[in-house]
């Protein structure tokens, strides 16, 4: 009994032993080449690996990057992924969250583990057309991936989203709209239409604009601000008034012409220091031209404000057979009219005597008193050349945009590159002194790290992981700020790598034998000892 005793003392380690080793994790590999629409992955592809139908991804791999210090996998679209796992655990993949196809010898099942390395195992999807979920912007067509689902483009506006139901995949306005019925135009009678629109948000520096549906009635058919402070539950109502309602005297004589609205934009939720510009885009039909005898070219939307009209800077957009569009800059909102002059008779006219004669919109130096601001211009030299005006010495409005980061994006690692896009304005190391058109930009990240750049792109180093604000603003060679003021600002944010590819020969995952060891130890003492003992009674 004591020799059966030590033999089964002597087994039992040794079967221990070899069910732990069985039941050890291990890292497994697969390689090979990613395609998507057919054609090799380009850089930046994710493939994601999970392990028995698990709904996280066991580890993932960004075609183009290697494992750090080793660079990238030679030849385009190779992928090469690892992870720990199970012999006999089932494994699938998914191409940018993408499932697979059976394209380029593709195999879509799931592959039960069977050796530590797969090679030349190839990984095939399809990119997504918009209105499908998505995950990454790289698995659709479009390139954008907007709330969710693949979009017709970045959809960043504000009181934009790209999962509005009915238009899934396409940007639409989510802002609310309120009518009220009525009729009235031609500056006389009651009127009675008015439409309000409703901005849920608006971020600070970003530009909000509203669509008028009712502009058939109203003339008024989009206006779009820029807001230097952040707006939440803001309103914008178009009114169709008169002259006596509105309290305000005539914009112009019926002698001189005539006014085709009267309209009362007002605001709720927004301060007037917080616009810095308004544009308005207003539409007048072909049939009160000629009723009224109007010179489209003399149309311009006039405000009330001081007590006293004030012509704004008023161009034509477009026509069609029916109407002629037009926009208009306005420093806010009030009374305004659409008003325009009779047209002169026909008379004979002779270009280059400087003297307007006819359709002649200038002659040499008789400009009509235009100018380019007048021209909706921010500065320059306006010019007549053969009778018609001649803007190329004007000076566009300066414009800045922010090309990185957009808004709500997310950066992994403590490196931001801004870049930016600057327009009527000519970038310039700070001099001291003023040149007009020229400057350089002022950057503020949350207000604190302030640089000088007088290129359109500049790096942020060490920023600490989190949400961000940049602000960028374009200043004149003495750092004064232009005026108004020519500001963006968009918030972004930071984090650790969310991906980060394994080495190709990672160190195995190490399992602890120090308890299995010392259990082994025991026994073999123990089973020792009942065998001296069993020999000595013998």
């Amino acid at each position: 009994m004591g020799c059966k005793l030590v033999k089964v003392f002597y087994i039992l380690p040794l079967v221990f032993v070899l069910f732990a080793v069985a039941h050890a994790s291990s890292p497994y590999f697969f390689k090979g080449y990613v395609f998507v629409n057919g054609s090799l992955a380009p850089n930046g592809t994710i493939v994601e690996v999970y392990v028995n139908s698990g709904s996280s991804a066991a580890n993932a791999f960004i075609v183009g990057q290697g494992a750090p210090g080793q660079g990238p996998l030679e030849g385009a679209g190779r992928y090469l992924i690892s992870f720990v796992a199970n012999s006999g655990d089932s494994v699938t993949f998914r191409v940018n969250n993408l499932s697979l196809n059976s394209a380029n010898g593709t195999n879509t099942s799931a592959q039960a583990i069977s050796s530590s390395l797969t090679e030349n195992f190839n990984l095939s999807a399809n990119k997504t057309a918009n209105g499908v979920s998505c995950l990454y912007a790289i698995g659709c067509s479009s390139g954008f991936c907007a709330d969710s689902y693949c979009c017709n483009t970045a959809c960043t506006d504000s009181n934009y989203d790209c999962n509005v139901a009915g238009s899934l995949g396409t940007c639409t306005s989510t802002a609310t709209t309120t009518t009220t019925g009525g009729t009235g135009g031609g500056g006389t009678g009651v009127a009675a239409a008015s439409e309000t629109q409703t901005l849920s948000s608006v971020t600070a520096g970003s530009t909000a604009s509203v669509s008028i549906s009712q502009s058939a009635s109203l003339g008024i058919e989009k206006i779009e601000f820029t807001t230097s402070t952040a707006l939440t539950n803001a309103q914008i109502t178009v009114k169709e008034t008169t002259a006596a309602s509105a309290g305000v005297s005539v914009a112009i004589a019926s002698t001189e012409g005539a006014v085709y609205k009267y309209l009362e934009i007002t605001k709720t939720n927004i301060q007037d220091s917080g616009i810095s510009s308004a544009k308005i885009s207003f539409k007048v039909p072909r049939s009160w031209f000629t009723a009224n005898n109007i010179d489209k070219a003399t149309v311009a939307l006039n405000r009330f404000s001081n007590s006293a009209w004030s012509k704004l800077p008023t161009t034509v957009s477009s026509e069609d057979s029916s109407y002629v569009y037009f926009a208009a800059t306005s420093p806010g909102f009030s009374t305004f009219a659409i008003t325009g002059e009779k047209a002169q008779p026909s008379v004979t006219s002779f270009c280059g005597n400087n003297t307007r004669e006819g359709s002649e919109g200038c002659d040499g130096t008789d400009l009509a008193g235009q100018t380019c601001v007048s021209k909706g211009y921010a500065s320059g030299t306006l010019k007549c050349t053969n009778c018609v005006f001649d803007v190329g010495g004007c000076v566009s409005a300066p414009s800045l945009t922010i090309t990185l980061p957009t808004g709500g994006q997310i950066i992994y690692g403590a490196t931001v590159t801004v870049t930016t896009s600057v327009s009527g304005f000519t970038l310039a190391a700070p001099t001291g002194t003023v040149v007009e058109g020229e400057g350089h930009l002022h950057m503020f990240l949350d207000d604190r790290a302030y640089v000088l750049s007088s290129a359109s792109s500049y790096t942020f180093d060490n920023v600490p992981y989190g949400q961000h604000t940049l602000r960028v603003e374009l200043h004149r060679g003495d750092h004064s700020a232009l005026s108004p003021p020519v500001t963006k600002t968009v918030t972004f944010s930071t984090a650790q790598q969310a991906v980060q590819p394994l080495s190709p020969t990672p160190p195995p995952e190490k399992t602890d034998y120090t308890i299995v060891l010392v259990v082994i130890l025991i026994i073999l003492v123990v089973g020792y000892f009942f065998m001296k003992k069993s020999k000595i009674k013998k």
